[in-house]
């Protein structure tokens, strides 16, 4: 292998979007200003005060408005699903995202580092934006992530469908007549599954949405 480049550190993410002033109000809740419009190409530059500098290329013009092509999908695309922002607090971070209307895709969920702990949302176009806070002690209600969608194929037990299972499905422990509960968030949902899964539960399975309301889903 020959010579390497020596990169220094990220100097700025671009991020596609079909509004300028619509991003532009989503990410000063994220602490980005404005920094400087370009002259004749339609881009923004956005920074924060630790000097993270986003680039808002605001020319979208194609495809689902509701849908994220990367994420959104069946088809799976190469390309970027995300970035993280490092933030000081994941409960800040949670009061700031609730003030301002921001609705929460995933988490908190923990990814088994001690004390990390992160936060999923998107922008107005869809876009995934990852909050990750460290060191962030004990959080109420945070759960094991678990990739949304993922298949989990599950030992055979006796009045259990174990065809196939999807990773944030919850069940019925052995001779309830009803799921447990309803889970609140999808993040909630998988966490519900892997208890039930320990315990080795059978019965009726149903399944979290991705509003997380829990509806019969076929395999």
């Amino acid at each position: 292998m020959g010579d390497t480049i020596a990169i220094e550190r990220v100097d700025h993410i671009g991020i596609r979007v079909r509004h300028l002033d619509r991003a532009l109000g989503f990410y000063r809740v994220l602490g980005f200003e404005l920094a400087h419009r370009a002259k004749g190409d339609d881009v923004a530059i956005v920074r924060n005060t630790h000097g993270v500098e986003l680039n808002l290329i605001f020319n979208a013009n194609a495809g689902d408005p509701e849908a994220n092509i990367l994420m959104d999908i069946r088809d799976k695309f190469p390309g970027y699903t995300h970035m993280a922002l490092r933030v000081a607090s994941i409960p800040a971070t949670l009061a700031a995202l609730k003030a301002n209307g921001i609705a929460i895709t995933q988490g908190p969920v923990s990814f088994g580092e001690q004390g990390h702990v992160s936060v999923f949302v998107r922008d107005p176009d869809r876009n995934v934006i990852e909050l990750r806070g460290r060191e962030q002690g004990v959080i109420e209600g945070v759960a094991r992530y678990v990739p949304i969608g993922r298949i989990v194929r599950l030992p055979p037990q006796r009045g259990y469908d174990t065809r196939c299972a999807k990773a944030t499905l919850i069940g019925s422990p052995r001779g309830a007549t009803r799921p447990i509960r309803a889970a609140a968030t999808l993040s909630e949902c998988a966490a519900m599954y892997h208890e039930l899964r320990t315990r080795r539960t059978s019965g009726s399975v149903r399944g979290c949405s991705r509003n997380s309301r829990p509806r019969r889903r076929p395999c």
